[in-house]
């Protein structure tokens, strides 16, 4: 699933697990320090996923 963060009336609550394409960033973007920096897309994006899942066990339980 795609969701853009824009369309959401609260934001507060949503953390990245990884940026992609940082690669050809602007230079003045501040990835969030806790999140994976990938120069290219991951060749498997399912330990992102796993990550990810694991921030809210409560909407997302594990496989």
């Amino acid at each position: 699933m795609n969701l853009r963060a824009g369309t959401l009336d609260d934001t507060g609550w949503l953390r990245p697990v990884a940026h992609m394409f940082m690669r050809s960033a602007q230079p003045w973007i501040l990835p969030a320090a806790d999140a994976e920096c990938h120069q290219l897309g991951p060749a498997d994006f399912r330990p992102l996923a796993e990550k990810w899942r694991a921030m809210w066990p409560e909407f997302l339980p594990p496989k």
